[in-house]
C-alpha cells in the first residue's frame, strides 16, 4: 500500500505549507503516493503486468520530471518497468499511441495537464483501441472511457474552498492560512472500459469502488 503524503510540488510554491508566507494559500488537489496508488489499483486487475507506460505533456516540465519521479520507486517495488512516452501538441497524440502499439506496455498512466483533459476522450479511446488499461486523475476522464482513476474528493474539495473564502473575506490572512492537504480520495471504476479490455474486475477491489460506471 503506498502512502498519500504531502504534494510535493505545492511545497515548492510556497514557504511552508502551514504557513505559506505569501498571498497564495487554499487547498491542494494533489498528493505524493497517488501514482503509485493508480499503479497498485491497476496491477490488481492485471497481475501479470511487466510495464507500465507513463502519458505525459511534453510541454509540463515540473510535472513530468515529478511524474517520472514519483512512479520510479513504486513501479520497482511492484516489479514493474517504466517508461516515459511524451506529447509534445495535442494534435500528435495519435502518434504516440502508434508508438505504444508498437511497444505494448501492460498498463499506462494518464498525467492530469489541462492539454489532457480537453483531449481526454480521443486519448482514452486511443488506449482502449489499443487494448491497454488505463489510470487517471479525474473522474471525467473514467466518465469519458478510462479504465479507473483514484484521485482526491473534488466534491469535498470545492466545499473546503467554500469554507476558505469565507475565512479571507472575514479578514483571515492567507499568510498565516495552511495550505490544506486531500484527506478524502475516490475511486471511480469504468465496468463497460473493462469489459471492452476483456478484463475481469477483482471483486474486493469493486467494494473498494466509490463509484463503478456500469
Amino acid at each position: 500500500m503506498f502512502k498519500i503524503k504531502t504534494g510535493t510540488l505545492i511545497a515548492m510554491l510556497v514557504q511552508n505549507l502551514q504557513r505559506p508566507g505569501g498571498n497564495l494559500t487554499g487547498l491542494s488537489a494533489m498528493a505524493d503516493g497517488l501514482i503509485g496508488k493508480r499503479m497498485e489499483l491497476l496491477r490488481e486487475i492485471m497481475p501479470a503486468a511487466r510495464t507500465v507506460g507513463l502519458l505525459i505533456d511534453a510541454q509540463d516540465a515540473v510535472g513530468t520530471d515529478l511524474n517520472y519521479s514519483q512512479a520510479a520507486l513504486p513501479a520497482r517495488q511492484l516489479g514493474l518497468g517504466v517508461k516515459r512516452y511524451a506529447v509534445d501538441r495535442p494534435e500528435r497524440v495519435g502518434e504516440v499511441f502508434d508508438l505504444l502499439r508498437a511497444e505494448r506496455p501492460d498498463l499506462l498512466l494518464i498525467a492530469g495537464t489541462p492539454p489532457f483533459e480537453l483531449a481526454r476522450a480521443d486519448i482514452v479511446a486511443l488506449a482502449t483501441a489499443a487494448g491497454i488499461p488505463t489510470a487517471c486523475t479525474t473522474r471525467a476522464f473514467v466518465e469519458a472511457g478510462c479504465l479507473l482513476s483514484y484521485a482526491s474528493d473534488a466534491r469535498h474539495q470545492a466545499e473546503r474552498t467554500a469554507a476558505y473564502v469565507d475565512k479571507i473575506l472575514n479578514g483571515a490572512d492567507p499568510a498565516e492560512l495552511p495550505v490544506e492537504q486531500p484527506t478524502r480520495f475516490e475511486l471511480v471504476i469504468n465496468a463497460k472500459t473493462a469489459k471492452a479490455l476483456d478484463l475481469t474486475l477483482p471483486d474486493a477491489l469493486l467494494a473498494r469502488a466509490d463509484e463503478v460506471i456500469e
